[in-house]
């Protein structure tokens, strides 16, 4: 009966490292992704120009380019009156 406890104790810690360790890599993925995306250049407009392609070549379905249309409207919008204030 110890052995068995055991074994299934062991094996639990083995898979709840595991899936520490895939969650981890995952959760840095994205971190760098996610920055990569804010530190790149290209103007927000620019950006949506890109998704849409990506949009009419189907990599992107209906939703996901909605929702991307959807948050990149802020930064347009500022770089819009950031462009009015200055030229």
């Amino acid at each position: 009966m110890d052995e068995i406890s055991v074994e299934r104790l062991s094996r639990l810690f083995l898979t709840a490292g595991g899936l520490l360790t895939v969650v981890t890599i995952a959760a840095y993925v994205v971190t760098t992704i996610r920055r990569k995306i804010n530190d790149d250049g290209a103007s927000a407009s620019d950006m949506l120009d890109n998704f849409r392609e990506m949009h009419e070549r189907g990599v992107l379905s209906d939703r996901e380019f909605r929702n991307i249309k959807t948050r990149l409207a802020t930064r347009i919008r500022a770089e819009l009156s950031n462009s009015k204030e200055t030229g």
